[in-house]
């Protein structure tokens, strides 16, 4: 087996001392909802995931609609 180059999560997970937080992409989540897809439209990936108010835009609309549709 090969040791990953990139444990950064796994050590967190653990509750290691990590020299940075780590970051978990979930690149599917929203990508069907039209309002995602609009803010997809208008800014570019990295500008997306830097800037906390696009984050949390994204992550609501995803999370109230998979509230929605339980």
């Amino acid at each position: 087996m090969s040791m990953l180059k990139n444990d950064l999560f796994l050590k967190a997970l653990r509750g290691e001392t990590v020299e940075r937080p780590p970051v978990w992409m979930m690149r599917q989540a929203g990508r069907y909802l039209p309002d995602f897809m609009k803010l997809k439209e208008k800014y570019d990936f990295f500008t997306r995931c830097r800037t906390p108010e696009l984050l949390r835009k994204k992550e609501l609309l995803v999370s109230l609609r998979l509230l929605l549709e339980r």
